[in-house]
């Protein structure tokens, strides 16, 4: 339908043009051309509008040149605040106008924000038609920000401009576009195909807003002509004049008011752009095409009056890599002050403090008369309060709410008080314009007064209480809140600022209701949320209390970082006495102390403080109470012959050609962690992400070479080779290496972390010094890909106890690190004896797989050791390589079919090609590059203090759309039916989560003094749904800290929650 359209443009402008043509070449050989009539008026002046159903009463004329320029040309790119504008008698004289920043209430003008429609409105403090009112008019936009002309090419450098989340864009131009409105409808040229006749939205092919690092996703704002800045023009060949604008709006915040006017719909979003999270990269852009293409849905353009499209030439910055031809700004939106400096958190600047918004039933009583002269105001007999004790004055302002006729929204505009009772009630409908006021029900909308209301009127519950405002309330009660604008979501949280309470003052982790905070798409509404009905024994009445912090406490606010104006005290409420008993519990930790539950008598003392969450891989952040993890933090480590245990290999001249053979070879080696100079002990070397390996060639030279197909997996060892030897010089423990079945050697799911379709390229130029001063070459493992794209394998996770390796070894430490170190024998002591290793304690196995290729050279020799030289056990190797066997016949090996390792061929053997072992001691010298990424933290063992309870999932702070992108925190749980406590209170796993008392993988470090647990059902693995431990009276808690290794970025928690029942 859109092409036809697209041709008859075509045809009726400038000849007969083919569809086909039009979506390859486009078509440009004339203009349209009409009887165009005079100029509204000299530029820059403010001329009525000839069609006042616009919603504008008068426009600015804007330069332009007349819809004949022979470059359309994108001039400018702004941003700033979007209004309505009224004149000192309260006349809408313009809708949708963008003003600058700067602009706020002075002689000149009056800026205030509706309550209920949250649009911006700014009224000149003079008559329309004076001087004086066209002079301030005038200036309402002459301050808006410039963003700078800036593309997407890797070679654009910063700083971008910044945009603000909720400000709206104006992109100007040097014509007349061809949208123009008659008649009380918005018209282009094709039939309406690009504009929408009634809200004059445009289709989002003519400007596309794109965010996201990159900046690739579709935004979708309230994209519109400018209805305020244009001029006349007859193009349609009428005889008439028709407003033209020369300008674009993109509103980026769309509010409820905003988004019912709307067509086509769209969604409220009262935040805006996505936020940035750095000043040196762009993350959104704005895009105009200026060629048509078919293939990738591009059928309609945007154009001038004359029907030119945007120049390519003219514009500015431009992406030539699309085949649309687009014109581009790139710029980067507000971000969070602590992150990108930006003012007000990225927003708009907002001076007003938002307001506490009660929502009052009332009555509308009396005889209801509409004003003939303004259709709008209304006048209502009178209005009385549902409830006695909250009934208040009303003032100008505040808002009628009624469902009766539609949903028609009411300012107060007069009243009279006759008698104590509100009478003459005016009524000013600001929704839809068309609503109508009847008698009857409705709700009244008015912001809390500390000095004159009654706080508990200021809450809603549902179900409705049984005796308002705030008794007999039910125990499945939900608690909302209202305010007077979009607020920020991550300061309205359920124990922190946002709170139900079954205590007055100083609550502990045990007094908290365990509840989310839901809201609506405005962000004007909160509401707790209970995980379960409110713990209430039948026949009592228990107090509640709903606590909203202050703003010296750090409590809610906009989005611009205002707190509220006036503080809620807390408030009671009491519960119907006769529902049914309900029992329940629950634990809320905050993390504005290392100890919140003060379990034993020390702690009651004050003498000791005892944490709830192990501490050695993540951060008590007591400044910002939250918890972080370790941070993101990266280093390349050699296994080389400057380690002590390496070091005390014997070197291998000559070196090994495997893995890289043109034959085809499949090869397992490991690294153990004493290999890179590390102890069994020492954490801050658990939880580490392979990021990048590196290998050595002999002598440091590297002969250039190409592999179509090379796949490289990782995954725990099974076995643990340790090469001390005996008086006589042979290997003590000689069968505690790998062996010869390939897939035996893993004891957990390997990983593949280099696909086999990714090959690999060797090169001279790759080359680099090590941190041990050897020249290595990186494997292929994320090399020459972003880091967004990384795969990564987490080595020594501790996340994971259930596998234990090592057989026939001697345990960890191992025993050569006590022979090259020095140790005496037991100092230090066996962490875990042979066959009992866990994963910190396990090697990384690397395994290769390298395909055979006809075009290969396989000329690179590998540095390596020999483990000892009087034997080729424990074996540290296992490989299947292709060669030439003694009749000189070239024998392939396709990795993918080696199940057992048969060695090579040897070209140096008498005769030449006689075969190799599969399992050897070889050592590869080589380099691991690791980052820190992932943390793990353990709790306490948690007594819910009921035999069989049920749980539910926890309520965490942020939520996972709140916290850094690409960063997560994974939650794990297991149960217990009993546990055994040791002899010392401070030193039980019931109520120390310290590393002294908990180990690695959350469990005791010594049964006998920290106490032990009876798993629920035997079973100790951890559970990802907390559900799946229904009927354990004690659960403990592992959190698993993801970062961002891309942004260095990392997730944090400001609460956690955690609730069962009986």
């Amino acid at each position: 339908m859109k092409s036809n359209l697209l041709a008859t443009f075509r045809r009726g402008a400038l000849g007969v043009c083919l569809v086909g043509a039009v979506l390859t070449a486009g078509c440009s050989s004339g203009k349209k051309t009409a009887a165009l009539g005079p100029s509204a008026g000299p530029v820059n002046s403010l001329q009525p509008q000839p069609d006042t159903s616009i919603r504008s009463r008068d426009f600015v004329v804007d330069p332009n040149e007349r819809g004949a320029s022979g470059q359309f040309r994108l001039t400018g790119m702004f941003w700033g605040r979007i209004v309505d504008v009224f004149d000192v008698t309260g006349t809408l004289m313009a809708t949708d106008y963008v003003i600058g920043e700067n602009i706020q209430s002075n002689q000149d003008y009056i800026v205030q924000t509706n309550a209920v429609t949250q649009r911006t409105s700014v009224t000149v403090r003079h008559l329309a038609g004076t001087e004086g009112y066209e002079t301030a008019f005038l200036a309402l936009d002459q301050n808006m920000t410039p963003v700078q002309d800036k593309g997407l090419s890797a070679s654009e450098l910063g700083p971008y401009s910044m945009v603000p989340r909720n400000s709206a864009i104006v992109l100007r131009f040097n014509d007349l576009l061809d949208q123009r409105f008659r008649s009380g409808a918005w018209r282009d040229s094709l039939n309406n195909a690009t504009v929408n006749s009634q809200t004059g939205q445009l289709d989002n092919q003519l400007v596309k807003l794109q965010v996201g690092y990159p900046p690739v996703s579709f935004y979708e704002g309230r994209l519109m002509v400018d209805r305020n800045h244009g001029d006349l023009a007859d193009y349609d060949g009428d005889g008439t004049q028709e407003f033209h604008p020369t300008r674009i709006v993109i509103a980026n915040a769309v509010s409820l008011f905003d988004a019912e006017g709307t067509n086509p719909p769209l969604a409220v979003n009262s935040l805006g752009l996505p936020k940035s999270n750095t000043v040196s990269q762009p993350n959104g852009v704005i895009r105009i095409s200026t060629a048509l293409n078919g293939g990738t849905g591009q059928i309609l353009l945007l154009r001038s009056a004359g029907g030119a499209a945007v120049s390519y030439s003219g514009s500015g910055s431009t992406d030539s890599t699309v085949v649309t031809k687009d014109v581009v700004r790139a710029f980067r939106t507000g971000g969070d002050q602590t992150v990108t400096g930006d003012l007000n958190n990225g927003f708009l600047a907002d001076n007003l403090r938002p307001n506490i918004i009660g929502k009052l039933g009332v009555s509308l009583t009396g005889a209801v008369t509409q004003d003939p002269g303004d259709p709008t105001i209304f006048t209502v007999g009178g209005m009385s309060f549902n409830v006695t004790s909250c009934a208040k004055l009303p003032i100008v302002g505040d808002v009628v709410v009624q469902q009766i006729q539609g949903n028609t929204r009411a300012e107060v505009a007069d009243f009279d008080v006759i008698n104590g009772q509100i009478q003459n009630l005016k009524l000013r409908v600001v929704q839809p314009l068309d609503g109508v006021i009847v008698a009857g029900a409705a709700q009244f909308l008015t912001a809390f007064n500390p000095a004159a209301d009654n706080p508990p009127c200021y809450l809603r519950f549902a179900p409705e209480p049984a005796s308002a405002p705030a008794a007999g309330v039910s125990k499945a009660s939900q608690v909302f809140l209202a305010f007077s604008e979009p607020m920020d979501p991550t300061t309205v949280k359920p124990f922190d600022t946002y709170s139900l309470q079954r205590v007055a003052s100083n609550p502990g982790a045990k007094d908290f209701v365990i509840a989310s905070v839901a809201t609506n798409p405005e962000l004007r509404e909160f509401s707790i949320v209970p995980t379960m009905p409110l713990k209430h024994t039948n026949g009592n009445a228990e107090t509640y209390y709903l606590r909203v912090a202050p703003a010296s406490e750090g409590g809610p606010t906009d989005l611009a970082g205002n707190p509220l104006q006036f503080d809620l005290p807390l408030i009671p409420f009491t519960l119907e006495p006769t529902e049914a008993t309900e029992q329940n519990g629950g634990l809320a930790f905050r993390f504005h102390k290392t100890s919140e539950l003060a379990l034993t008598p020390d702690e009651l003392a004050g003498t000791a403080s005892l944490p709830e969450f192990r501490n050695r891989q993540m951060i008590y952040n007591l400044a910002q109470e939250v918890l972080t993890p370790r941070p993101v933090t990266r280093r390349a480590i050699a296994a080389d012959r400057d380690k002590p245990v390496p070091g005390n290999m014997t070197a291998f001249p000559q070196g090994v050609q495997t893995p890289l053979s043109p034959l085809g070879s499949k090869c397992q080696a490991l690294y153990r962690y004493c290999d890179l100079g590390w102890t069994v002990q020492d954490e801050t070397n658990f939880n580490v992400d392979i990021e990048g390996l590196a290998w050595a060639p002999v002598g440091g030279t590297v002969v250039s070479d190409s592999y179509t197909e090379f796949q490289m997996t990782l995954a725990h060892g099974r076995y643990l080779p340790d090469e001390p030897i005996d008086s006589f010089g042979f290997p003590i423990y000689e069968f505690s290496g790998i062996k010869a079945q390939y897939d035996g050697n893993f004891i957990d799911t390997p990983v593949v972390v280099h696909p086999k379709s990714g090959g690999y390229v060797v090169s001279q130029a790759d080359a680099f010094i090590a941190e041990s001063g050897t020249t290595m070459v990186p494997w292929p493992l994320n090399q020459n890909i972003p880091v967004e794209q990384y795969r990564y394998w987490t080595w020594r996770d501790t996340r994971d106890d259930t596998f234990q390796g090592g057989s026939q070894g001697s345990g960890v430490p191992l025993d050569i690190e006590y022979v090259v170190n020095g140790w005496a024998p037991g100092d230090p002591p066996k962490l875990y004896p042979g066959s009992q290793v866990k994963s910190i304690g396990l090697p990384m196995m690397m395994e290769f797989r390298c395909y055979p290729d006809n075009d290969a050279f396989g000329l690179n020799p590998f540095d390596i050791s020999i483990a000892i030289n009087t034997s080729a056990r424990p074996n540290f190797r296992a490989f299947s390589t292709g060669g030439y066997n003694t009749a000189n016949q070239p024998q392939t090996r396709n990795p993918d079919l080696q199940t057992t390792a048969v060695g090579g061929f040897n070209p140096g053997s008498t005769p030449a090609g006689l075969p190799t072992p599969g399992l050897d001691n070889v050592f590869y010298i080589g380099q691991v590059e690791l980052v820190t990424r992932i943390s793990v933290s353990h709790s306490i063992w948690f007594d819910s203090g009921f035999t069989s309870p049920s749980y539910v999932a926890p309520v965490v702070e942020p939520l996972p759309s709140q916290q850094p992108a690409g960063t997560q925190i994974v939650f794990a749980y297991r149960g217990a039916t009993s546990i055994a406590s040791g002899p010392d209170p401070n030193l039980a796993i019931l109520n120390n989560a310290d590393g002294a008392v908990l180990n690695w993988y959350g469990g005791p470090i010594d049964v006998t003094a920290n106490g032990s647990a009876a798993y629920t059902n035997g079973d100790q693995t951890w559970k990802t749904n907390i559900s799946q431990i229904n009927g354990s009276k004690f659960f403990q808690v592992r959190m698993t800290f993801i970062a961002n290794a891309a942004t260095n970025q990392v997730p944090y928690i400001d609460s956690l929650g955690l609730s069962y029942r009986q």
